[in-house]
């Protein structure tokens, strides 16, 4: 039998836990773009001003496009991720990673 490394299933945890609140943030971006480009319109159509009217459109246009173009990349990242090793639950005790980190590493070890 192989004996554990707890410093090495540490890292391992880590990162595990670091990709996933990198994914749960470009997901939460992408949330954000969405609803700013459902947005957009209505305060373009709401608003008196013309120069603020335009203001509102051109972000739109510019929103819209960010929006198009992470759709693509997103995509592709995140089929490249599902493709990628997974990681496995290490064989180290909770109280050796830093504070905080407990409830992500959890959501992570039992998926």
């Amino acid at each position: 039998m192989i004996a554990s490394n707890p410093k090495a299933d540490c890292t391992v945890l880590i990162i595990a836990v670091l990709r996933q609140l990198y994914i749960d943030e470009l997901k939460d971006l992408y949330n954000a773009e969405t609803q700013l480009v459902k947005a957009l319109p209505k305060m373009a159509k709401a608003s008196s001003n013309t120069q603020l009217r335009q203001g509102f459109e051109e972000h739109l246009r510019q929103t819209s496009e960010h929006v198009s173009a992470a759709s693509i990349t997103a995509s592709l990242y995140f089929s490249c991720i599902v493709s990628a090793p997974s990681f496995t639950r290490p064989s180290i005790p909770m109280h050796f990673l830093p504070v905080g980190f407990s409830s992500s590493v959890s959501k992570i070890c039992s998926s």
